[in-house]
């Protein structure tokens, strides 16, 4: 998403300085009662003062432009998951790891464990309000939930995270 963002933010700055400029040029041919050059103006303003509010061009216009904002609202009020979450040992967030990057850690770590498969973790939260949520496979009597919870809790505290990131543990009976 924040690759469309600027994409998006970029395109958008080079219409409104291209319509800009036009906009300028036109009203200084404007004040030295100049015929416009770049833009059809006359006939622009004549189609303008032929058109009604009733007008279908007007309705189907005026639907078009609605649909556009909704959709950019919709995409810029959507909750993303971060791609950053703050290490804040005391409390103050000096650095941030990546949010993919932990959950590989943290899911090779607990997958290094005797007897544990298919070792799984989710970063969620917001940057600075993260919690981790670990699953995981292993026969009965190999390894207990205690067990994947300190091997989490040591790699967290080897990646600088917090003392206070919630850890959420489920071990499955697996194969």
């Amino acid at each position: 998403m924040r690759t469309v963002n600027r994409v998006a933010s970029g395109l958008l700055g080079l219409v409104a300085l291209i319509v800009g400029v036009l906009v300028a040029v036109e009203g200084v041919l404007l004040l030295a009662r100049r015929p416009s050059g770049l833009l059809p103006v006359e006939r622009w303003n004549d189609a303008a003062a032929g058109t009604t509010l009733g007008d279908r061009r007007v309705l189907w216009a005026s639907v078009i432009v609605l649909v556009a904002g909704l959709v950019v609202l919709g995409a810029q009020l959507r909750r993303t998951r971060p791609t950053r979450v703050a290490a804040s040992p005391d409390h103050q967030p000096a650095w941030s790891m990546s949010r993919r990057r932990v959950e590989h850690r943290l899911a090779d770590s607990v997958g290094g464990i005797r007897g544990v498969s298919h070792a799984k973790a989710v970063v969620r939260g917001k940057e600075d309000g993260w919690r981790v949520r670990i699953s995981a496979d292993a026969p009965p009597g190999q390894a207990t939930a205690e067990d994947v919870a300190i091997v989490a809790r040591d790699e967290l505290v080897r990646l600088g995270a917090d003392d206070a990131v919630p850890v959420e543990v489920s071990v499955r009976a697996g194969r």
